[in-house]
């Protein structure tokens, strides 16, 4: 354990002399809750580079540049606390419904790309539009699970970040 807090320690995880939890279920927690708002993002991010692809300049919406901005050229500090993910999950939610809604009326081609079908997919398990019209973040899926759980639509940065955490639980566990 002591190898895994070094390692940490040099890579700029967690600092020296600073109490850490380290324990797996506390790890994969950590993960599971950014990994939703990852996954959203990601899927986000791949159908805008497709429809970069096929739609001109003029095409485009006006919200493009914000969305563009928002998903594709930032990423999320996975030091993010709670607080500040969870607005963030929902504005994901609602650019997605946006982006959706307005590759409605387009052409079956645009509209119907693989990774817009990913994107409604994604938000189909990720969000419920809620009587309000409000859309939320699913709570829990109809199978039980909460997002991102076994069965869960898993882009390539989630599947390598989960396989990531698999990895060093372990290492945790052939360690100790």
């Amino acid at each position: 354990m002591r190898t895994i807090g070094e390692g940490l320690q040099a890579a700029g995880f967690i600092k020296k002399r600073e109490k850490q939890r380290l324990d797996s279920t506390h790890v994969v927690a950590a993960v599971a809750r950014l990994s939703a708002l990852e996954c959203v993002r990601e899927t986000l991010a791949l159908a805008l580079e497709e429809l970069q692809q096929k739609l001109s300049i003029q095409q485009r919406p006006e919200f493009w540049d914000l969305i563009w901005e928002r998903y594709v050229e930032n990423k999320l500090d996975y030091k993010t606390n709670e607080e500040t993910l969870m607005p963030k999950r929902r504005q994901a939610g609602v650019d997605c419904w946006g982006l959706l809604r307005w590759l409605e009326p387009l052409e079956i081609e645009i509209r119907q790309g693989k990774q817009v079908g990913l994107l409604r997919e994604v938000f189909g398990q990720q969000f419920v539009m809620e009587p309000s019209g409000q859309i939320e973040p699913v709570k829990m899926h109809a199978t039980g699970k909460r997002p991102l759980g076994t069965g869960q639509i898993s882009n390539r940065y989630t599947g390598s970040k989960i396989r990531a955490v698999q990895n060093a639980r372990k290492v945790i566990r052939e360690g100790a």
